[in-house]
């Protein structure tokens, strides 16, 4: 599965369907369901383009339950090729959300970080080791 999202969004509906849903282009990914249980395998590069789209949700709207919902997918490996890569990304999430909950955030700080992992990663570089170092160093400072 190699797929772009533009949107995250909750469906309300009957046990099987219910759940929170990558939207794309042509297509909706279930990734959570009911019971909060994440029922996807995603590559890096999708992570990578969710922790985005949650980013400018968390930026634009503030957080929500929704999202807080979906701390479930960045706590667990799915690109078993990546997995350092993966593994540095969900710690990034939990430190991103844990600043944004904060009063005294650095928006900057995290529009950077933002724009590190929507940009850079976007390449098709397989753990690229510049990439790994940066996101080391924003993971550290935050």
């Amino acid at each position: 599965m190699n797929n772009t999202f533009v949107d995250i969004k909750k469906i309300v509906g009957n046990k099987s369907n219910a759940g929170i849903y990558a939207i794309g282009d042509n297509t909706a990914i279930q990734l959570i369901d009911i019971n909060d249980n994440v029922i996807v395998k995603m590559s890096i590069y999708e992570k990578i383009n969710l922790f985005h789209i949650i980013l400018d949700k968390m930026i634009n709207n503030g957080i929500n339950e929704d999202l807080i919902k979906t701390t479930v997918l960045f706590k667990c490996i799915m690109d078993e090729e990546n997995k350092d890569i993966e593994y540095s990304i969900n710690e990034l999430f939990k430190k991103v959300l844990f600043l944004y909950s904060k009063p005294n955030i650095d928006i900057k700080e995290i529009l950077s970080i933002a724009d590190l992992v929507s940009n850079r990663l976007n390449q098709d570089n397989r753990n690229n080791k510049y990439v790994k170092e940066e996101l080391q160093k924003r993971l550290h400072y935050v």
